[in-house]
């Protein structure tokens, strides 16, 4: 299984939301979600993509899971680890069963190897 995570906020702080795509080795949607964070850093948006990713995988009993992050200090931290000052606690988010049609095209382009930066309308 990947994992692919990311978290963004409109300002540092600012509104924040995080979000994950999980697929199968072929590439093929397993599941995704979105959650909206409120006020946060980006890299405290971006944790917490890759803690709600981490805890879907385990909910699911994924024994092996590459996991995919686009932040080098979020890297940083899983190598490290994280001080008590960016406490992690629990909110609700969507899951998606299915793949949203908003990012079908783009999920199809990733198994096929395109690596290229995509706009998504939301």
């Amino acid at each position: 299984m990947k994992l692919n995570t990311d978290g963004a906020s409109k300002g540092n702080p600012g509104l924040a939301a995080a979000g994950r795509v999980l697929r199968d080795g072929d590439g093929r949607w397993c599941g995704g979600f979105a959650v909206n964070l409120g006020k946060c850093s980006t890299p405290l948006a971006e944790l917490w993509g890759v803690y709600y990713g981490l805890y879907i995988v385990w909910e699911r009993r994924v024994p092996y899971v590459t996991l995919e992050v686009d932040s080098e200090l979020v890297v940083g931290f899983l190598k490290t680890g994280i001080r008590d000052s960016y406490p992690l606690s629990f909110l609700a988010f969507i899951f998606f069963v299915s793949t949203p049609t908003e990012v079908a095209s783009i999920v199809r382009d990733d198994a096929l190897g395109s690596t290229r930066p995509k706009m998504i309308p939301l």
